[in-house]
């Protein structure tokens, strides 16, 4: 399985989207790519991190999928 690790901010997240409540936007321009891709979504993204915080939680998502055996691809916006 692929899994497209979407890292960065609220944008990434979709904060600003009407789907948005308790967990990221399924209507952001990552998840509808993994969609349209036939990939699953993993989205680190939260609203008002910096890049230190984005480069920390994408490495580490990349770290956990590829343990358990994942291909992974990657998009930091």
């Amino acid at each position: 399985m692929t899994i497209l690790i979407a890292g960065g901010d609220s944008f990434t997240y979709g904060n600003e989207l009407a789907d948005c409540t308790t967990k990221p936007s399924m209507n952001t321009w990552s998840s509808l790519l993994a969609d349209k891709l036939g990939m699953s979504y993993d989205c680190t993204a939260w609203g008002g991190d910096g890049n230190g915080a984005i480069a920390r939680k994408t490495m580490t998502a990349c770290s956990k999928h590829l343990a358990q055996g994942n291909n992974i691809a990657v998009a930091v916006m």
